[in-house]
């Protein structure tokens, strides 16, 4: 059984559902590529707190690394505070 054609408002829509999705994707790519590369926390934390700022809108950001030996959590990087 074969469904009806789509209209051109439900076929713009999901077009633009599909280039959200995709510039998503392309984020995330680039995302792993440029952490995978970094080696020092301290940077990486400033990486990872810029790449949240692109998606996210906030005014403050503060990024908490959990040490597992002390059981404790330590900020890393913060933006806005």
């Amino acid at each position: 059984m074969t469904q009806p054609p789509l209209s051109n408002e439900a076929l713009k829509s999901l077009n633009a559902q599909l280039d959200r999705k995709v510039f998503e994707l392309e984020s995330l790519l680039k995302a792993g590529e440029v952490l995978q590369a970094e080696l020092d926390v301290p940077v990486l934390c400033s990486l990872l707190i810029a790449m949240v700022r692109e998606r996210v809108p906030v005014d403050q950001l503060a990024l908490l690394l959990h040490d597992p030996i002390e059981g404790t959590l330590a900020v890393e990087a913060v933006e806005g505070l």
